[in-house]
């Protein structure tokens, strides 16, 4: 009978918990950052100066051949007057942030033109910071990218 009693209880217990937990919201945290369902980021020039109208496009790049998937149409946005962009995927999981690649391409007249992949991965042989390192632009902590003013002519025409 007592061992009955007990067992009650921590099916009682555990049960409680269960609960509460799923009620939570589902969020992925590591060490302050949390991964949303977007790709976000904030635009500056040398000078930490925002930039605004920065076209951003996400292309989805090919694992095996290291090359951008011609099939899939790129995302497409423009950067805000306070230099932010965001483009939503709600394909973002704890799976696919570890394992797709996203190419963005930032693009401004006047600006070179830069690329930036979302998830360069980290060497096994040496320590990680935790699970999420090597990843980009998928917190909810906004990261920056920095576009260099150009100096060739033929790029400033464009």
């Amino acid at each position: 009978m007592k061992l009955s009693k007990q067992l009650l209880i921590f099916i009682y217990i555990f049960s409680i918990n269960l609960f509460v937990s799923s009620c939570q919201k589902n969020t992925i945290k590591s060490k302050n950052r949390e991964i949303v369902d977007y790709y976000n980021g904030i635009v500056v020039d040398e000078n930490k100066k925002l930039i605004k109208n920065v076209e951003v496009k996400m292309y989805t790049v090919d694992q095996e051949k290291g090359t951008i998937v011609k099939d899939i149409k790129p995302s497409i946005t423009y950067t805000n007057d306070k230099g932010y962009f965001r483009i939503n995927d709600k394909s973002i999981d704890i799976l696919h942030v570890q394992t797709e690649i996203k190419m963005l391409v930032f693009n401004k007249k006047g600006y070179q033109l830069d690329s930036i992949p979302t998830n360069i991965g980290t060497s096994s042989y040496r320590p990680k910071y935790d699970d999420f390192e090597g990843l980009f632009f998928i917190f909810k902590t906004p990261d920056t990218v920095t576009l260099h003013k150009c100096i060739d002519e033929y790029r400033k025409l464009k």
